[in-house]
């Protein structure tokens, strides 16, 4: 889960790397994305899409994880039933009064 999270951070910081490359203005008469920033957010996008990808194989892998043992713990034979140790009858006691 821990791995999924990392990813997910890093995938929502490439988002917003691109998400800022794509709203800068552009300058006067420059065109509106030179090659080096188109570059950019083509490699920020394989990154994305790599990412995207690992996160859900790691979805996949902990899914079937969790599938596979509710499979084993339904096929586990059932726990034994441990009867306390063999309970004597309880021996009945009987008390006869002294007579005076």
């Amino acid at each position: 889960m821990d791995k999924i999270k990392a990813l997910l951070d890093e995938l929502a910081a490439v988002v917003a790397e691109m998400e800022a490359m794509s709203e800068a203005p552009a300058e006067g008469d420059a065109p509106a994305m030179d090659a080096e920033e188109e570059s950019s957010l083509r490699s920020l996008s394989e990154r994305a899409d790599k990412l995207r990808s690992q996160i859900e194989l790691l979805r996949a892998i902990e899914a079937k994880s969790l599938e596979l043992r509710a499979v084993l713990e339904r096929g586990a034979p059932a726990k034994a039933i441990e009867k306390a140790a063999a309970e004597e009858a309880p021996v009945e006691k009987r008390t006869v009064p002294a007579i005076p």
